[in-house]
């Protein structure tokens, strides 16, 4: 797959901040953050797990497609290109 132009390595939550660990600098804020609304907790969650969701996706597709069959599997990797594919183009 080609080349991704996100910001590598662990993102942290904290308060509705969004950064990478290894430079602390905020990528995301969600404004309004109220620390005791679990939405709004688990949103900031998901966006902080994005770069290990999308290499995760990106993984078993290369592994799955790697022989060019897909098999009973194929709707499913339909879903996760189109998925990749929001996300990086």
């Amino acid at each position: 797959m080609k080349d991704l132009k996100y910001t590598s390595g662990e993102w942290i939550t904290n308060e509705g901040q969004i950064y990478p660990q290894e430079t602390g600098k905020t990528l995301a804020l969600i404004p309004y953050f109220d620390k005791d609304s679990e939405e709004m907790q688990s949103n900031a969650k998901l966006i902080a797990a994005a770069p290990d969701l999308l290499k995760a996706c990106i993984d078993f597709i290369e592994e799955e497609t790697g022989n060019g069959l897909y098999g009973p599997k194929f709707p499913l990797i339909v879903k996760i290109k189109e998925a990749i594919n929001k996300a990086v183009i």
